[in-house]
């Protein structure tokens, strides 16, 4: 994505951060997330994760984490909280991805943030990682 700064054009590099409801590990997310963005000295990027109605929430944790670190946070919302609109708005974070970091506890293989792995996948996109609440990478076969 490229936005008009104060010295002129920039690239960021947007990150979609998402993660199951049922996910519980902030701390771990944090952890995995200070070795992606930071830790790897990414620069220039935003931060999208899609606005959970549930606080205590890794699409929540996100935001707060890109703001924390002085990255630029953007959420997107679906218009209703309704699954067509979720499906909707997963489909939009992939279209914009440039890579997505997912936290989805080990063996659930249907959720939102599949969804959006399964979008991001259809647009010929493959850079995306999984992690469980261990900090594990996994992956379902597709």
């Amino acid at each position: 994505m490229i936005i008009i700064g104060v010295d002129g054009w920039m690239k960021f590099k947007t990150i979609v951060v998402i993660g199951s409801r049922k996910y519980r590990n902030r701390s771990m997310m944090r952890r995995k997330l200070y070795a992606e963005l930071i830790d790897n000295k990414e620069e220039n990027i935003i931060v999208m994760s899609g606005r959970c109605p549930i606080k205590d929430s890794v699409d929540n944790w996100a935001i707060k984490f890109a703001k924390e670190y002085n990255f630029f946070p953007l959420e997107v919302p679906p218009r209703e909280e309704n699954t067509k609109h979720f499906f909707e708005r997963n489909k939009i974070m992939a279209h914009y991805a440039d890579k997505i970091i997912a936290f989805i506890p080990k063996n659930q293989y249907r959720s939102g943030t599949w969804n959006c792995i399964s979008e991001f996948r259809k647009m010929g996109k493959s850079d995306y990682r999984v992690f469980d609440e261990e900090g594990k990478e996994w992956d379902k076969k597709w």
